[in-house]
């Protein structure tokens, strides 16, 4: 079923990695539309969410913000899958890193823990392991469908990156540690890989 469910799937995934990003973007208003009007999908839920850390503002305003957000979600859906054909030269037009030389320069010395907000399209950011000499590691949380999931590994796979998953990260570091390998680790920041410090203690 799970290679079935892929099949399926896969054709639909590629023809939109491949769509200009004019057309991406017009295709992602369509996709609003269809989850945000049609389906209404957890439509209650975000908006019980936004009441509840916008007390001061008014219905309108929170039916603006929560309108947004759909906006958002839909453009960072489609841009993941964007990854399977995106070229280096598209992601570097659309991703940049501010002060890059602050983490060139820890890397040298040392392996760097990277947290990225969970905002924007943090699958653009394996772009950054052009610019590193250690190799990079993306942590994220295995999928339970195993083609799926090694579709995810390809795309986080690019430009010099080692996907590894939340229960790999420890086992990872502590290896790389104890054979002298500096590595950058990225994760996002709704992730809590374990405590790993004081192992790393002489």
């Amino acid at each position: 079923m799970q290679l079935l469910i892929y099949i399926l799937a896969y054709p639909f995934l590629w023809v939109v990695s491949i769509l200009p990003f004019k057309i991406l973007y017009l295709f992602s208003d369509f996709v609003f539309f269809l989850v945000y009007t049609i389906f209404g999908y957890r439509k209650k839920v975000v908006y019980g969410n936004l009441k509840l850390v916008f007390p001061e503002k008014d219905e309108n305003e929170i039916t603006r913000i929560q309108r947004k957000f759909y906006g958002h979600m839909c453009d960072l859906f489609l841009e993941t899958i964007k990854v399977l054909a995106v070229t280096e030269k598209e992601l570097k037009t659309r991703y940049q890193v501010v002060n890059m030389e602050v983490l060139q320069n820890m890397e040298r010395e040392k392996s760097v823990l990277v947290v990225f907000s969970h905002y924007a399209n943090w699958e653009w950011s394996v772009i950054i392991n052009k610019s590193l000499r250690s190799k990079g590691y993306a942590v994220y949380q295995k999928i339970g469908n195993k083609y799926f999931d090694a579709l995810v590994r390809k795309i986080r796979g690019q430009w010099n990156n080692t996907p590894i998953t939340q229960q790999e990260m420890v086992k990872t570091v502590i290896r790389n540690h104890q054979n002298a390998i500096n590595g950058v680790y990225g994760v996002v920041s709704d992730q809590s890989p374990h405590e790993f410090t004081p192992i790393l203690r002489p």
